[in-house]
């Protein structure tokens, strides 16, 4: 009986981990060069401490209450890990939950696993558990870092990694807290005399609003909608490129103050054809139509005016003031949050660029693999979140438009899917 011929016998308890293990894609399997021979090596990625993985198993063990009888373990580390909470003699159910198929996989077909006899253990793929499993698990689970490396896109490897990143994050915003605050002082009289973004909020009742990013799929979307027909929201990033084709949008959005982003209006050839287009901004930026932002540091700045949903970037912002103008479809055009063809923008963009490649993938609008890093992970997640808080919007991603060849432009999107 081969390995994967076992496995499916012992695993016919957990069905679904079963299919999702033999899915795995292709992987090179290796016995440690270092310290402990006998710990894994999957595509160059040690599951576990070659060194002394005992100690590193007793540890991760250490990180949950003793008194816990339930625990969770988050990817397998070999088992070992597995092992040490199995022999609390008060637990009474311990739930595994494979991170990474690969590494799932290679552990299943090169070590024994005695774990998975144990009556008390409940095996899961990553799509049979709540994202939100390993934050409301906190104190009671072992998480088997490794396998963070080597986990295929989903929800709970992304919930995982947003949540191990939240303490650094909320650091970094309750330090620009002072910093965002004086800068709305510094900016408290134009903020007090330009209008208010709620004088938008109800104007556009019904409309197809298309929210333009500064993507790379950002031109081909675009130009593949009749102009007319549509209430375009543009950030500060797809100006320059949307000018490029020239287009002119309805309404744009800008929030971030760092001093670079300043490049995305500077590259306007033509800024005159903006002028009467409302620029909507964050109380401590200095346009025209002043709006708050859902971020420490902008409750203190007065005068209050109308507030924006935002998590981190400019995107959420827009789409949250195309649905408060009352638009009954938004359609996204280089909403990316990722890195198609490794790029960072939208050709004309004054920062596009290269993008190094990062180990990070996300799937794609297509089904595929895309790379991307941890901030567009999280832009990702809440705006997923946002969407699903305004059901009677019918948001479509215009990603899923292609280019037809010689760069011509369909001007019929093809079928939409929310």
């Amino acid at each position: 009986m081969t390995a994967s011929e076992r496995n499916c016998v012992r695993l016919s308890r957990w069905p679904t981990v079963a299919a999702w293990a033999s899915a795995a894609g292709e992987a090179r399997v290796e016995r440690s060069p270092h310290g402990n021979e006998d710990v894994l090596v999957v595509d160059g990625i040690h599951l576990v401490a070659p060194l002394d993985p005992d100690a590193e198993a007793a540890r991760l063990g250490e990180e949950s209450d003793a008194d816990h009888e339930e625990l969770w373990a988050f990817g397998l580390g070999e088992g070992r890990a597995i092992h040490r909470l199995l022999e609390r003699r008060g637990l009474r159910r311990l739930h595994v939950v494979g991170l990474s198929q690969r590494a799932t996989k290679a552990t299943l077909d090169h070590l024994d696993a005695p774990w998975r006899d144990d009556p008390r253990v409940l095996f899961h793929a990553p799509n049979e558990v709540s994202a939100g499993s390993f934050a409301s698990s906190r104190g009671a689970h072992v998480l088997a870092s490794a396998e963070l490396r080597l986990a295929e896109p989903s929800a709970l490897r992304d919930t995982i990694l947003l949540e191990l990143a939240a303490p650094l994050q909320a650091r970094w915003l309750e330090g620009a807290r002072a910093a965002r605050a004086q800068r709305a002082s510094d900016n408290a009289a134009r903020f007090s005399s330009d209008g208010d973004v709620r004088a938008l909020f109800g104007t556009r009742s019904g409309a197809h609003a298309v929210v333009a990013g500064g993507g790379p799929s950002l031109v081909p979307v675009v130009s593949g909608v009749p102009r007319s027909e549509i209430l375009l929201v543009a950030v500060s990033t797809a100006l320059a490129p949307l000018e490029k084709v020239g287009v002119i949008p309805d309404v744009a959005v800008m929030v971030d103050a760092h001093p670079l982003l300043r490049a995305h209006l500077e590259a306007l050839e033509r800024p005159e054809a903006l002028a009467r287009v409302p620029l909507v901004y964050a109380a401590d930026l200095d346009p025209r139509r002043a709006a708050h932002l859902a971020l420490p540091g902008y409750a203190e700045a007065l005068p209050r005016r109308g507030e924006l949903f935002c998590s981190g970037t400019v995107a959420h912002a827009a789409i949250d003031l195309a649905v408060k103008m009352g638009a009954a479809v938004v359609r996204f055009a280089g909403i990316d949050l990722a890195y198609p063809s490794d790029t960072t923008h939208a050709a004309g963009a004054a920062l596009a660029r290269p993008r190094t490649p990062i180990g990070m993938e996300v799937e794609s609008v297509r089904g595929g693999a895309v790379r991307t890093d941890l901030n567009f992970l999280g832009y990702l997640r809440d705006l997923e979140r946002y969407l699903q808080r305004h059901p009677r919007v019918r948001f479509v991603n215009g990603s899923l438009e292609r280019t037809p060849k010689k760069g011509k432009i369909n001007a019929k999107p093809r079928k939409e899917r929310k």
